[in-house]
């Protein structure tokens, strides 16, 4: 397909990723007035705080002058930090996806032939795999940008870079709960094999459109590598091309840091467990970033890591999706089974057993208030 034989299709595509940019840019400049202070913005400046960038500008006020820190490299280093975290923020925003799966085979369309309903979903399929390369590269940006910071930094400074860590962390948090909700998506296999198949005996059947009915099956062949078989984490983070050391030590010294102020909340009040937990669920996954661009794990940071386990437990992620350190880890680096410990099952369930009164008094905390007393097919309604 050309510009020329689809210029309608592409000038809205066009369109829409210009209004897109336009809001990112926007939202940009709304977020970068308080980004350095006014005395040092003369004087370059390697303590710039990216999460500072909350305010609104006042009327008359460039956006270009509030990152002059003396240094045009370390501005426009900044300047990517600040797009980055907001680009990050957007994509875990447009995660519509989790919410499309859970309702996968079932209301209208329910009762249609699975390839039917395979095939109607396919669009869906097709834009998350479009949304899955939109994540890597943001990733994959995100790194490359905080390698350059270090290389203009004169020390390891963790505040600054502690605003794209936690952007970064909810971002695979969010695609973590996509990865369990299509492994889980038991129906959803089961119709992309038997769509396969279909397909397979008309190619046989019908030599005429061999060729076309090739190239769809090498599309969902890509489809089901990608998005299919649990790896939607592991192929962003396997992209990731370059790092270094003052990189993967303040990544290291940001963990540490979450997981100290994490444990901390759990002495307070263990019932803190219910609104910390997605928290967890993001620095087990900067671990498996440490891991994935340094080559080698920290034992001592892993066993920090499995001891918070056992604190938090399992984490309700969305719907009947349940996530769980053990599996985790064992699913995305497993040549760290052998340094994860052993879980006996029965005393396992006792123990859940005994967490189950608070288990409950903890997620009717979660519940809004004006969900609270209403039927379910109330709420559904």
């Amino acid at each position: 397909m050309t510009l020329e034989d689809d210029s309608e299709v592409c000038e809205v595509l066009v369109q829409r990723e210009l209004r897109r940019l336009a809001s990112v840019v926007r939202n940009h400049c709304v977020k970068l007035e308080d980004l350095v202070p006014e005395e040092h913005r003369l004087q370059p400046n390697s303590t710039i705080h990216v999460s500072r960038a909350a305010q609104k500008p006042s009327d008359g006020v460039s956006p270009i002058f509030l990152i002059k820190t003396g240094s045009p490299n370390f501005d426009k280093v900044a300047l990517s930090l600040t797009s980055i975290c907001l680009e990050l923020d957007t994509l875990v925003r447009e995660n519509e996806f989790i919410r499309l799966l859970h309702g996968y085979g079932e209301g209208e369309g329910a009762t249609n032939p699975p390839e039917q309903q395979l095939a109607c979903f396919l669009p869906v399929l097709r834009r998350m795999t479009a949304y899955i390369s939109r994540c890597g590269d943001a990733i994959q940006l995100g790194i490359s940008q905080i390698v350059g910071f270090f290389l203009f930094a004169p020390q390891n400074d963790t505040s600054t870079v502690q605003a794209v860590f936690d952007s970064l962390s909810r971002l695979m948090t969010s695609l973590i709960t996509l990865d369990l909700v299509v492994l889980h998506q038991g129906v959803l296999h089961d119709h992309m094999t038997a769509y396969i198949r279909l397909l397979k005996s008309v190619q046989y059947a019908d030599q005429k459109l061999g060729d076309q009915i090739k190239a769809l099956l090498k599309h969902l062949g890509d489809i089901d590598q990608q998005l299919l078989q649990g790896g939607i984490l592991r192929g962003c983070l396997t992209q990731i091309a370059g790092s270094s050391p003052r990189m993967l030590e303040s990544l290291k010294m940001v963990l540490r840091s979450d997981l100290s102020h994490l444990d901390t909340k759990l002495a307070e009040n263990t019932l803190q467990v219910y609104q910390i937990s997605t928290r967890f669920v993001g620095s087990c996954a900067l671990f498996v970033l440490h891991f994935t661009l340094g080559g080698q794990a920290d034992r001592r940071l892993f066993r920090t890591i499995c001891d918070l386990a056992k604190k938090v437990g399992p984490v309700h992620l969305s719907g009947n999706i349940v996530w769980t350190a053990h599996e985790f880890f064992l699913r995305e680096i497993p040549v760290l089974g052998k340094l994860l410990p052993t879980i006996d099952k029965a005393a396992h369930l006792e123990q859940m057993l005994g967490k189950a009164p608070q288990d409950v008094v903890g997620y009717e905390n979660q519940v809004p208030q004006n969900v609270k007393g209403k039927s379910i097919r109330t709420v559904l309604a």
